[in-house]
């Protein structure tokens, strides 16, 4: 996995030096990740029952992946949370960690999302972003039907927090869209 992700680098930092690094090169690189990602998953799958959904959240879910951005992961489970889920979640996460990836992580059962957690804006506009990696497709679907379907109570308190952050990045750039955040 680690000449993968080599790869993947430097095929992006080389694109980036010619002046070719803009949302084309960031998605093709957002793709090779993705299959470095479902590789691991695909051998760690076996390890529970229980129907799971690997979920690219935030700019990892828009493909917008920088060369050393973090790496936004939900995994959504069909029931509860045991021990044999959470070895699936050690599986995944501990070569990802082995490669010194900054891995954002969200372990979550479909049932937490009968209540919106309004608490966390940043949450609730990576959700927005929500992307299918690997696992159950169902799972996947459920979830954007409880999260991002039409009637959704998360909608409301999506849209909220998308704004309030982004009055909160404009305050902090001088209230002015033309700043470049460092």
């Amino acid at each position: 996995w680690a000449s993968q992700l080599t790869a993947a680098r430097a095929t992006l930092a080389a694109e980036a030096r010619l002046a070719r690094a803009g949302l084309s090169a960031l998605d093709r690189f957002s793709t090779r990740v993705d299959e470095l990602i479902q590789d691991i998953y695909t051998v760690a799958g076996g390890e529970t029952t229980t129907p799971v959904a690997l979920l690219a959240i935030g700019g990892y879910g828009r493909a917008q992946l920088c060369l050393h951005s973090d790496i936004d992961l939900m995994v959504v489970f069909d029931g509860p949370i045991a021990a044999a889920e959470e070895r699936l979640v050690r599986l995944i996460l501990h070569p990802l960690w082995d490669l010194r990836l900054d891995i954002g992580h969200q372990v979550r059962e479909l049932r937490d999302f009968d209540h919106v957690e309004v608490d966390n804006p940043k949450y609730l506009v990576a959700l927005l972003e929500a992307r299918f990696l690997a696992g159950d497709r169902a799972v996947f679907e459920r979830f954007v039907a409880a999260c991002l379907g039409e009637g959704s109570d998360w909608r409301a308190p999506m849209r909220n927090a998308l704004v309030e952050l982004t009055a909160q990045r404009h305050a902090q750039f001088n209230r002015t869209v033309f700043h470049l955040e460092p």
